[in-house]
């Protein structure tokens, strides 16, 4: 098994690699608090930042704050998933 973690770990990064990621600043902090009634203060940036550079997706862990009604009934342009969830659909495709 330790053989293979390494691989598996070196294929990962190349997958993540291959997908050519954007990375952006920080959103201006008067854009943030049109998001007070959607989710945590806290998580606001993050919400902001995918929808600032329209993302498609949004992948987090963080079920608790970005996987609620709340966030569903906002009919938000970008899909919010798990990593799982991302990758299951990418084994799809």
């Amino acid at each position: 098994m330790l053989i293979i973690f390494p691989k598996i770990l070196l294929r990962f990064y190349k997958e993540i690699a291959n997908l050519n990621p954007e990375i952006i600043g920080s959103p201006a902090k008067e854009s943030l608090s049109q998001y007070d009634d959607i989710i945590s203060l806290k998580d606001r940036h993050v919400l902001e930042s995918a929808l600032e550079s329209k993302a498609a997706f949004l992948i987090t862990l963080d079920q608790k704050h970005f996987q609620t009604e709340v966030i569903r009934q906002a009919n938000m342009p970008i899909t919010i998933m798990t990593p799982k969830e991302f990758l299951e659909l990418i084994k799809k495709i």
